[in-house]
């Protein structure tokens, strides 16, 4: 969510993102017990919010890295 977006959520709101996410925090749970979300939920339990979120933006930042070098040298592809 966007900062704009979160300030606009909770002016019309009242609560805090956080807030949000711990009232839902039992149906949120339930998402997590089945199927693909339940292999996410496991990879964060075990890795951990922050280094997941780093382990994507680390792949994003090498992807990155290999389009600056192309346009480097010229190349399109």
């Amino acid at each position: 969510m966007s900062l704009g977006a979160e300030e606009q959520a909770r002016t019309e709101t009242g609560i805090t993102e956080d807030e949000w996410m711990r009232a839902r925090e039992a149906e949120l749970g339930e998402l997590f017990d089945f199927g693909a979300l339940a292999v996410l939920a496991k990879v964060v339990g075990e890795a951990g919010l922050d280094t997941l979120l780093e382990f994507g933006l680390r792949r994003q930042l090498d992807g990155m890295a290999v389009l600056v070098a192309r346009a480097r040298d010229g190349r399109r592809d």
